[in-house]
C-alpha cells in the first residue's frame, strides 16, 4: 500500500471514529434490555424500566442531592 492510500485510510478511520463517539455521547439510551414483557433503557443521565406497564424513571442527579 502506498503513502497516499494510507494516508486516506487513516484519515478515513479518524472521522469515523469521531462520527460513532458522538453518536455514542449524544444518544439517549446506551444499554438495552428487554425479556419477557421486561424493558430496560439506561442512558447517562437516566434510567428508564417498564415492567407489566408500570414505568419507573430514575434521574442519576436526583440521587446525588441526598
Amino acid at each position: 500500500m502506498d503513502s497516499k492510500t494510507k494516508g486516506m485510510v487513516m484519515a478515513g478511520m479518524v472521522v469515523l471514529s469521531l462520527v460513532l463517539g458522538l453518536l455514542a455521547v449524544l444518544g439517549s439510551s446506551w444499554m438495552t434490555y428487554e425479556e419477557g414483557g421486561a424493558e430496560a433503557n439506561y442512558g447517562l443521565n437516566e434510567a428508564e424500566s417498564s415492567v407489566g406497564g408500570v414505568t419507573f424513571n430514575v434521574d442519576y442527579g436526583e440521587l446525588c442531592d441526598d
